[in-house]
């Protein structure tokens, strides 16, 4: 099987979110379910589980950052193809250890390192089952396609044979069964150890929470608008959110959508932003003059914040 990914990049590769909406059956990850399959080609589909194949491979073999390997390949598609792209990278990424489990089970042997993209492609293969509801026939036809395009012809009756079998028996991706503790909560030993040692009363439930997606949630410019108003623009594009708890600039969207779908979001009226984030700033109550340091500054967004509180005067 494939090398444990490098310690400092496992965060990277199993903790991150994606865009996705729900207009499919439910899944067995609560808020993804988009019958993604159904809109593409059989070609194209084949070629987008091909891509995902390579970036996983390249963060997983070689310990690359998704989010350096992950844009260029979004760029490279159309639009329309690119959040199932990404959801393809990110899900298989964030159940890697519990897919790798999985195979473990199936296969009669590991596979060679050599082919650190099959396993990839696997693993595509398996969160399509397992989180995104996609027709069965779709899922196997587009995966075992993207064999070829690896220049991995010769696996494609594996594939085939995995997938069938994990589709008859729905069972083998059931956490709940699965004994090895990496597998069952999808996160790695190291972290699992850490979170058990801090909060040995909550270190299950915490772990099943950090594998649930967020909601989006939206930061308000008060300078141009209000959260109400904005919220009203937001219900004229069709986008329903509600206020975000604890927060006075806060939204959360019903469903996730592209950041250029949001009114305003080109002109700085809103920006993505979790809840909690957005509490850093105000508890912080920076004043004029003083240093602030943000130690955890990707991209950036609570820095924006303080210097819009300090109206430019920071």
């Amino acid at each position: 099987m494939l090398p444990s990914p490098p310690g400092r990049a496992v965060c990277g590769w199993i903790r991150r979110s994606f865009l996705a909406d729900a207009r499919c059956r439910p899944s067995s990850w609560h808020g993804v379910g988009r019958c993604w399959g159904s809109t593409l080609g059989a070609e194209r589909g084949s070629e987008l589980r091909a891509e995902a194949a390579r970036v996983i491979a390249a963060v997983v073999g070689r310990g690359a950052s998704l989010s350096t390997v992950l844009p260029p390949a979004l760029a490279a598609v159309a639009p329309a193809e690119r959040g199932l792209l990404q959801q393809l990278c990110y899900g298989s990424l964030r159940f890697g250890l519990r897919y790798r489990a999985v195979l473990g089970e199936l296969m009669s042997r590991p596979l060679k390192a050599r082919d650190v993209d099959l396993e990839a492609l696997l693993w595509v293969g398996l969160h399509q089952i397992d989180a995104l509801g996609m027709p069965p026939h779709a899922v196997v036809h587009a995966t075992v396609g993207a064999c070829r395009l690896l220049g991995k012809d010769w696996a494609r009756g594996l594939v085939n044979g995995v997938l069938r079998n994990v589709l008859r028996d729905s069972a083998v991706l059931d956490p709940e069964r699965m004994s090895d503790v990496q597998a069952r909560h999808a996160h790695p030993d190291w972290l699992i150890t850490q979170i058990r040692h801090d909060w040995p009363a909550h270190w299950e439930a915490i772990l099943a929470a950090n594998n649930r997606q967020a909601p989006m949630t939206l930061r308000v410019n008060a300078r141009h608008m209000d959260r109400a108003a904005y919220a009203a623009r937001l219900r004229d594009d069709g986008l329903e959110s509600h206020p975000a708890p604890h927060t006075e600039t806060g939204l959360i969207l019903a469903s996730p959508v592209a950041v250029d779908q949001l009114p305003g979001f080109q002109q700085g009226w809103v920006s993505v932003q979790d809840s909690a984030a957005q509490l850093a700033a105000p508890l912080l109550d920076a004043a004029p003059g003083m240093r602030v340091l943000d130690a955890c500054a990707a991209p950036g967004g609570k820095t924006a914040q303080i210097a819009f509180a300090l109206e430019g005067e920071g």
